[in-house]
């Protein structure tokens, strides 16, 4: 049965013919148990978001020191853009693909060949708006990456629904 009812302090899943229904504890995952991850692909996926956050902050420091000190190079307007679409599709929907992959993959049979591959067009598309947005704003080649961002939010909402 798929996963139909998600808890921010976790995840419980219900399901009528499942016999854990009973205990729903069952279903409580914590942090550590997701971190020591069985399969070497989720645990690349969580470091490759991991890495994304922490590239994410370099470029709010940048933003942050463009206020006190004269940085002619740096557009702000421009930084900021790369900076909030990076920080929703290279960090938050990286995330949240890994999560629920990892919690898919428990419950039924999933070709991770394919969802790698989308988490591969997922992180194009981040660091295509990260190097894109600065240098051109809202142009030809951070639109077209912008757009490879959200093709890639439907192919996985879709796969995933499947």
């Amino acid at each position: 049965m798929i996963p139909v009812n998600c808890i921010l302090s976790g995840v419980r899943f219900f399901a009528k013919d499942d016999p854990a229904h009973i205990n729903p504890g069952n279903y409580f995952f914590s942090l550590p148990e997701f971190i020591l991850m069985e399969n070497r692909i989720f645990r690349r996926w969580a470091f490759f978001s991991v890495l994304n956050l922490l590239i994410l902050s370099l470029v709010g420091i940048i933003l942050r020191y463009k206020i006190i000190l004269p940085l002619p190079f740096v557009n702000q307007k421009n930084l900021l853009h790369a900076h909030s679409h990076f920080a929703f599709s290279a960090w938050v929907s990286m995330a949240l693909f890994t999560g629920i992959v990892w919690i898919l993959s428990k419950h039924v049979t999933l070709d991770l060949k394919k969802y790698a591959g989308l988490f591969q067009l997922g992180q194009l598309a981040s660091f295509g708006m990260l190097f894109t947005f600065p240098f051109f704003g809202y142009k030809l080649p951070s639109i077209f990456f912008s757009t490879v961002s959200v093709i890639f939010s439907y192919l996985f909402v879709y796969n995933a629904w499947k």
